[in-house]
């Protein structure tokens, strides 16, 4: 039976999703697939060949999301919005996040576009915290170093909070994210002025 590689990297993804990295093997994913060997290794020589191309395709999910971030609008919900959004693609691939040590150890080639993909993350959120200082959202006395350590709060819970998700007992995917987008949101809050701590808690109140 012929399959594409889209049709592999696919399944692929829910069984890493399903059993996690290490315990899923290309004759595994053939055996679901119901195909060769062979006609698995014509799209992807190795497993390894395979992770990297669901890497890719995670870091162009996120990217699209990001671009929520690129934006002279004066509110506080491009903030929270693109954690959302990028924390559903999160969801889609949660066994990298379940294995990032893991991964970065054995993968080369993802750590080196993770690195570059954390860079540009960290930038683009710098810009934007930096519009909502200029606008008013941030509290003028703000400083850099504030800043700078709202990002790196952040990026931490971004990177880890599936891990702890998937100790909890959500009822759905869309409750879990919705309380671990305020959770890892909440970095920002202390430094809102009035106006917007309430734009906040008003995003919050309609996941209640």
């Amino acid at each position: 039976m012929k399959v594409s590689k889209v049709k592999i990297l696919d399944t692929a993804r829910l069984l890493f999703n399903q059993k996690g990295l290490a315990a899923v093997t290309a004759r595994l994913i053939s055996a679901e697939l119901e195909i060769s060997p062979g006609s698995f290794s014509y799209h992807f020589p190795d497993k390894s060949r395979l992770v990297v191309e669901l890497y890719r395709s995670l870091v162009d999910e996120m990217n699209s999301c990001l671009l929520l971030l690129k934006t002279d609008e004066i509110s506080i919900k491009p903030f929270l919005n693109t954690f959302q959004k990028c924390a559903y693609v999160q969801f889609k691939y949660k066994f990298f996040f379940l294995n990032l040590s893991e991964v970065l150890i054995n993968y080369p080639v993802i750590k080196q576009m993770h690195k570059r993909a954390v860079i540009r993350e960290r930038l683009l959120a710098k810009q934007l915290f930096q519009h909502y200082l200029a606008s008013g959202i941030i509290k003028k006395d703000t400083t850099m170093p504030d800043l700078k350590l709202i990002l790196k709060q952040s990026q931490i819970l971004f990177a880890y909070w599936i891990a702890e998700a998937e100790l909890g007992k959500f009822k759905s995917e869309a409750r879990a994210i919705w309380y671990y987008t305020e959770v890892c949101c909440a970095t920002i809050k202390p430094f809102l002025n009035n106006k917007w701590k309430k734009e906040y808690l008003t995003y919050f109140k309609k996941s209640r």
